[in-house]
């Protein structure tokens, strides 16, 4: 699956009813899973709040 792909994207685009069918046929690459889990880890020095808000594009620390 391309890295600007979304799995909802592709659900659409393939016509599937849910998104379980999707992820059945979906193959992401260890680079892919690897560029996530670091988009939620923080810098050294940095608070874990501000990473997530820049994972998620937004200036606002999000609280979860």
């Amino acid at each position: 699956m391309a890295s600007t792909s979304t799995i909802p994207a592709l659900q659409q685009i393939l016509g599937h009813a849910t998104l379980a069918m999707t992820m059945r046929y979906s193959h992401l690459s260890p680079k892919h899973l690897r560029d996530e889990v670091e988009k939620t880890e923080a810098p050294s020095g940095a608070s874990p709040v501000r990473a997530q808000a820049r994972a998620h594009g937004t200036k606002e620390p999000v609280l979860v």
